[in-house]
């Protein structure tokens, strides 16, 4: 939370020509440059329900636009002076996170596919050559793929073919670009 809105984006402000374009008349397009070139205490003033002279006139926040513009790597919203703003960037934890709830969708899509009851217990083996989605399913987010898929194991195995001979259930998935095969089996 931040009362500076300077922090999350950058503020610019623009007249309001059909408000402005009957006081200043012929002078609008200078008093539109005025405004636009107006800074972040001016604008402060107006949001605040202050006003500002322009060319000689008095110019409140009913009269003029003011915009925001996401910082690099993020995303924002605004509504009733309120800035919602979303960190874009993708770290690699939230990339690994990402890759093991896709798992465990797509194992529940599975369990799902196959009739298998919500209580009933599953184990649970794969197959792929990407490192990243090994890790995050077997180490860093192991007990949120067992625990949101009712497995009691979930196992890499290096080749595709242990798979579907031992396993009643198993599918080619794609999970954030990478290869994935899940197999299931009710135990």
């Amino acid at each position: 939370l931040s009362d500076d809105e300077e922090k999350v984006a950058e503020l610019s402000i623009k007249a309001n020509f059909r408000v402005l374009g009957k006081k200043f008349g012929k002078e609008m397009a200078a008093a539109a440059k005025a405004i636009s070139a107006l800074g972040p205490q001016s604008i402060r003033t107006l949001q605040g329900g202050g006003s500002i002279e322009v060319l000689g006139q008095v110019v409140g926040f009913d009269e003029v636009q003011v915009e925001r513009k996401p910082r690099p790597g993020t995303v924002l919203a605004t509504r009733d002076n309120v800035i919602v703003l979303l960190d874009t960037i993708l770290t690699p934890e939230l990339v690994m996170e990402c890759h093991a709830l896709e798992f465990k969708n797509r194992v529940n899509t599975m369990r799902k596919e196959a009739g298998f009851d919500k209580e009933d217990r599953i184990e649970t083996g794969f197959n792929t050559l990407s490192e990243d989605v090994r890790q995050a399913v077997e180490k860093t987010y192991v007990k949120i793929v067992l625990d949101e898929t009712l497995s009691k194991k979930v196992s890499h195995y290096d080749t595709p073919g242990s798979l579907q001979t031992e396993y009643e259930s198993w599918k080619e998935w794609e999970i954030n670009a990478e290869k994935v095969i899940i197999a299931i089996r009710k135990i």
